[in-house]
């Protein structure tokens, strides 16, 4: 069995190849040739980017192009190649002893051989495998089984520290053997009217967009993370600073206050944030198993997590429709949606007049569908009406002047979403004017 290794396929290497660019690891494409100059026209500079890219390098060969015809033609596109195989890292050798030992084609064995050229390759320290195999050796019989192989390499290659190209004549392939080799690799070039062509179908165009958002993604919590950890930490350092200076003069300490308490409150601020991006890249891999979840038992529990904070700003909290035997269909994450909502009403009340945040709950029915209904209000500063279409997204903030995640009521609105709820936010009508906000969460009432 293959064994896997660790991938950086965040990691962009120079494929040689003017048309294609730069490629990360796991990339697995075609070459579709007509003649040995097509073959040297690509895999010469494919190689010569490899190995000056610190790369062990694997050319299996087969006619038109064969092992010393290989080796001459990047002898002269590289004056030094002497060098690369002095220190052995690049094999050029023929199909017959790659592909066919004993003279039967083996899928596992072959994949299983790849990896173990990968292996060696990172213990010589080299960054990586770049491999190429021409197919002209295929026969009918063994198609399918060539086939279900490149299948296979497709499947898992993104797992590895590998770029693959296998080269297959034009001329061999008819519509049907077309139609196979470009379902198993990520894109296929061809040269149309001397010029090579970067063919990609429709499943290859949508990786490369989730690809993009992907590291977008990332890229965008590791900038903000950053920066919030950072004022996080500048306010604790900040903190201590002050006190460092007060030491030696009781008097003016005591006025200052209880500094542990407000490094405490830094350090509270830290561990969420913390909490809430762990929580937000495990939703974004796994999938959620709905079972029947007790509300009230959770909603005890967010409440008393977020006690200390309401006391802290004179917030009482009024529970109205609570029925012990509630349940909704939902797993574990139910508390980060109750803990993010009540310390979003902390957050946002005004802290000039008395507070109250009213949970009420209810059971509707909406679409043929049966929900608990939660309505979290707040007698805070409310919402501006521009703000709303943007609220669950990561970056929302009340205030431009402050620039912050906003991480948790993106991660409500992720988590209402596995669960196949629906979540909205509307001001909270008290008499004839707007006071705060009301956040209802729709949630599946279990059977």
């Amino acid at each position: 069995m293959m064994k896997k290794s660790k991938s950086t396929n965040l990691d962009k290497r120079d494929s040689g190849i003017e048309v294609i660019g730069e490629v990360p690891w796991g990339t697995h494409f075609c070459l579709f040739y007509q003649t040995k100059e097509d073959l040297i026209d690509i895999l010469v500079p494919y190689f010569k980017a490899g190995l000056e890219s610190n790369e062990y390098c694997m050319w299996v060969t087969s006619e038109p192009l064969n092992q010393k015809d290989a080796e001459n033609a990047i002898k002269k596109s590289l004056p030094n190649f002497e060098q690369y195989l002095n220190k052995k890292q690049i094999e050029i050798i023929p199909h017959n002893e790659w592909y066919l030992k004993n003279n039967e084609f083996n899928s596992q064995r072959v994949l299983d051989d790849w990896v173990d050229k990968l292996n060696y390759g990172l213990s010589q320290g080299f960054k990586g495998l770049r491999l190429t195999g021409n197919t002209f050796w295929l026969e009918e019989k063994d198609w399918k089984a060539f086939t279900d192989y490149e299948e296979e390499v497709n499947n898992i290659i993104g797992n590895y520290n590998m770029i693959g190209v296998c080269t297959y004549c034009l001329e061999k392939c008819g519509p049907y053997e077309l139609l196979d080799v470009i379902h198993n690799h990520q894109f296929a070039l061809i040269r149309r009217e001397g010029k090579w062509t970067n063919f990609k179908s429709m499943e290859q165009i949508k990786a490369e967009e989730k690809y993009r958002e992907a590291y977008n993604l990332v890229n965008f919590y590791k900038d903000l993370f950053a920066h919030d950890m950072n004022t996080i930490l500048q306010a604790i350092l900040s903190t201590t600073q002050y006190h460092s200076l007060l030491r030696n003069d009781p008097e003016e300490l005591e006025d200052f206050g209880d500094i542990t308490k407000i490094v405490e409150m830094h350090v509270r601020r830290g561990t969420s944030l913390i909490s809430k991006v762990r929580t937000l890249s495990k939703l974004e891999e796994t999938e959620i198993q709905l079972i029947p979840i007790g509300v009230f038992d959770v909603l005890d529990k967010s409440v008393e997590n977020t006690k200390k904070s309401f006391h802290e700003k004179n917030i009482n909290i009024q529970i109205e429709g609570l029925s012990k035997d509630l349940k909704i269909l939902g797993d574990a994450l139910l508390i980060d949606v109750f803990d993010n909502l009540l310390n979003n009403s902390v957050k946002f009340s005004d802290n000039d007049k008395e507070s109250i945040v009213d949970i009420i709950i209810s059971k509707i029915q909406a679409d043929d569908i049966k929900y608990i209904k939660f309505e979290f209000k707040d007698n805070g500063i409310g919402i501006p009406d521009d703000r709303k279409k943007t609220l669950f997204q990561e970056l929302f903030e009340r205030d431009k002047s402050k620039r912050g995640m906003g991480i948790g009521l993106s991660l409500v609105k992720k988590i209402v979403d596995k669960y196949e709820g629906k979540i909205w936010v509307e001001d909270r009508i008290k008499g004839n004017y707007k006071e705060g906000s009301n956040f209802v969460v729709l949630l599946k009432e279990s059977p």
